[in-house]
């Protein structure tokens, strides 16, 4: 075994397991996309077949320096189904009717068709012997194939995981030598490798080490706590939404943007990502009159941000949350789009642009591994706007069949999280997938929240409603 200890952005969720849902657009061969899965990892990505081990609060990755069929690199199950979706009664959020306006739906339970009998469902089942991080099940229909990969938070975030998804498509199209390798040696978010890179200290607060972060004192803890646990008791009942945005909207609303900012002469602009971030937090907030202040955060991922740090592929977690602004609850949802959208846009330039802070802040990071930061002061909320989108998924191209020229591609994908999760998702908007006409994301709520949100959308005929 190769031992490596897992760095500090790889423990920000160590108890979330994670479900992603992939729906290919045709059946493929289930033999073909195991051997095409076992060169991938064995070949290229050898760290994707790790296992997890824990001394107190430390954990390490655990890497064979072999793989055979008693120490494979993933779990592998699959189930051949003889009908398509709608003859076994698969009934797939991409089916809802379609709109020219956002639709809401429920979180279906269709998780469970893309889960393998024993597949892990806590952290505690990564931390047994022999299990490895990454467990897939494959069920093929006649007329698509549905794929699930489930695995520890500790091994992937969302562009790691897309690394090895798009190396095992690459293998399913004859195509892997072209995949430049992920070394298992390669560490830069290490202490040692960040403190090198870290030529001059920025000065970091004591009350804020992680900006937007916060190490609040006792009082502040209990005070946080409190109000935080009072908020979950007051509407205890979650739920959690698909939310379906029309491109065609999205992208009328960027041009308009564009045209306003343009006229201003200003030389600022915003990305379609920033103008879906704007659109749904105005829509999840819409029901909001109160002025609590609404800290946001985005998330950004490392890789694009750091190119020179990661010089070879890293599936590893790479990813850092920039704080944008906090605003009023009734002012997120009544500002003008455009200018929620280049607030966030601002934000996450000003944070490129601070590279020195960021070193800073990594390694103070790691050098307080049991540290908990809090996104907000006690009194205030918070919302998390995690994006997957320059991930792009809908990318993906697999072969179904060996020596085969054609190419099947995601219908749709969606993470899950563990069916009870011990972390809270509330306040977590994560915009994940874009298909041919739409943009996929969720958002998690109480359920007074939920309706109150339903009937103040329905009013203003901004959104519609399928099955909430």
């Amino acid at each position: 075994m190769d031992v490596f200890s897992c760095a500090s952005e790889d423990l920000s969720s160590p108890e979330l397991v994670m479900t992603v849902a992939i729906v290919l657009s045709a059946p493929t061969s289930i033999s073909h996309l195991r051997e095409a899965l076992w060169d991938t990892v064995v070949q290229k990505m050898p760290k994707a077949g790790a296992r997890i081990t824990r001394q107190g609060k430390a954990y390490d990755f655990n890497i064979p320096t072999s793989f055979s069929d008693t120490t494979p690199p993933f779990i592998f199950t699959s189930l051949d189904v003889s009908a398509t979706l709608a003859e076994a009664n698969v009934d797939l959020p991409i089916h809802a009717s379609d709109s020219r306006i956002p639709c809401f739906m429920p979180e279906s339970n269709i998780i469970r068709l893309f889960r393998g009998p024993g597949c892990p469902t806590s952290l505690k089942d990564f931390l047994k012997p022999n299990v490895p991080v990454l467990h897939v099940h494959v069920v093929v229909h006649s007329d698509a194939t549905l794929i699930g990969i489930t695995t520890t938070h500790i091994a992937f975030d969302a562009h790691g995981l897309k690394i090895l998804l798009s190396a095992w498509a690459s293998a399913t199209r004859g195509a892997l030598r072209d995949i430049p390798p992920a070394p298992a040696a390669f560490h830069p978010l290490s202490l040692e490798e960040k403190q090198k890179r870290l030529y001059r200290a920025a000065p970091l607060s004591q009350h804020e080490p992680r900006r937007g972060w916060y190490a609040l004192g006792v009082f502040g803890i209990i005070h946080f706590v409190v109000l935080y646990v009072w908020s979950l008791l007051k509407d205890s009942e979650e739920r959690r939404v698909f939310i379906r945005i029309p491109k065609e909207r999205v992208l009328q609303m960027k041009e308009a943007a564009m045209e306003e900012l343009k006229a201003r002469g200003e030389g600022e602009w915003v990305s379609t990502n920033d103008i879906v971030a704007a659109w749904l937090l105005k829509l999840v907030y819409a029901h909001r009159r109160d002025s609590t202040p609404i800290a946001l955060h985005m998330t950004i991922n490392l890789r694009g941000l750091l190119p020179d740090v990661f010089s070879v592929p890293y599936i590893n977690n790479a990813v850092a949350t920039a704080p944008a602004y906090t605003v009023p609850a009734n002012v997120l949802a009544g500002q003008p789009l455009i200018e929620t959208a280049l607030t966030l846009r601002r934000a996450l330039l000003a944070y490129k642009e601070d590279t020195t802070t960021l070193y800073s802040e990594m390694v103070d990071d790691a050098l307080h591994p049991g540290r908990t930061l809090f996104p907000c002061h006690p009194g205030e909320q918070f919302a998390i706007v995690n994006s997957w989108l320059s991930a792009k998924y809908h990318d993906l191209a697999f072969a179904p069949l060996l020596g085969s020229s054609k190419t099947v591609s995601p219908l749709w994908v969606m993470p899950y999280t563990q069916d009870r999760s011990p972390v809270p998702m509330r306040a977590v908007l994560a915009i994940i997938f874009e298909s041919d006409d739409s943009i996929w994301a969720r958002w998690a709520l109480g359920r007074k929240d939920l309706r109150r949100m339903q009937q103040a959308l329905l009013s203003q005929e901004e959104a519609t409603f399928w099955g909430c």
